[in-house]
C-alpha cells in the first residue's frame, strides 16, 4: 500500500510515473526500515567501542528514506538487484498483512 501511495503522490506532484518498479521500491523501503530497526537494537555495540562518529553517520542516514530513480539514486541498482529476492525477504518480515 505504501509503494502505491508513494507512486500516486509522485504522479500528482510531477505529472509523470515514477520510474522505479514496485518490487524495487518495496525492497528499498524494507531495507531502510529493517536496517534502522536492527541498528537501533544493537546500537550499544558501537557505543561500547566509542564509535560515536559512526553512530551519528548512521543515525543521519536513517532519518529519511531517499528513494529515487536510476540516474539520481546511486544505489538504485542495489535495490533493483535485491528486489529479485523479495519472495525470500517476505518470509522474514513480521509485519506483513495476511493475504
Amino acid at each position: 500500500m505504501l509503494v502505491k501511495e508513494v507512486k500516486h503522490q509522485f504522479f500528482l506532484q510531477k505529472n509523470r510515473e515514477l520510474q522505479i518498479t514496485d518490487a524495487s521500491l518495496m525492497t528499498e523501503i524494507w531495507g531502510h526500515y529493517y536496517f534502522e530497526v536492527l541498528f537501533n537494537t544493537f546500537k550499544w555495540i558501537p557505543k561500547m567501542f566509542s564509535f560515536t562518529k559512526l553512530i551519528r553517520l548512521i543515525e543521519t542516514s536513517t532519518k529519511e528514506y531517499d528513494c529515487a530513480e536510476k540516474g539520481t539514486d546511486p544505489n538504485r541498482f542495489i535495490w533493483d538487484f535485491f528486489s529479485r529476492f523479495n519472495f525470500i525477504f517476505r518470509l522474514f518480515i513480521k509485519d506483513q498483512p495476511s493475504d
